[in-house]
């Protein structure tokens, strides 16, 4: 029975030497799993401050955008106010030039009065010519009644001028 003993001492012996080993298997295992750990961890640590560094040129490239943003907005808002200045002067130009249409309407409506006037004139001279010439007929139908009206011959060529002369100086005007 001690020969059993031995063999099971010797068996359990081997096999304490053969777990003994396992464990040491086992030991070098973990700690090469810890190593694997720890690089991971600071590759973690390497990929958070790139991440970091990734999301403060994301947010200065935010910004930077923005600024570009608002300076666009800026210029188009300065030239929009450009050209609302150059309508306005279009505008004024169009004024002047809707003031200097009406002038020119109210010179031609000048001139179709004067016209008038003239025609007017026109149409007294002709009637003084139609009596010069009535009156130039009475000269020669008889002298004698030319001598007894020439008082009222020269009142009649007197006021005739004077008509004249009013209608010159209204054509005048």
């Amino acid at each position: 029975m001690e020969k059993q003993i031995l063999e099971l001492l010797v068996g359990l012996d081997s096999e304490v030497k053969g777990m003994r080993v396992d464990l040491n298997d086992l030991k070098s295992g973990t700690s090469s799993i810890r190593a694997d750990m720890t690089g991971m961890k600071f590759e973690m640590r390497d990929m958070k401050s790139e991440i970091t560094g990734m999301k403060s040129e994301m947010e200065e490239m935010k910004s930077e955008m923005h600024d570009m943003k608002s300076e666009m907005n800026d210029r188009f808002n300065t030239v929009d106010q450009r050209f609302d200045a150059v309508n306005i002067r279009f505008n004024t130009v169009d004024a002047r030039f809707d003031a200097v249409n009406i002038r020119f309407n109210t010179v031609d409506a000048r001139f179709d009065a004067v016209d008038i006037r003239f025609n007017t004139v026109d149409t007294h001279f002709d009637t003084i010519e139609a009596k010069l010439d009535g009156i130039g007929n009475q000269f020669e139908l008889t002298n004698e009644s030319r001598i007894n009206e020439v008082d009222f011959l020269d009142n009649k060529v007197n006021r005739l001028e004077k008509e004249i002369f009013i209608m010159k100086s209204r054509s005048k005007n």
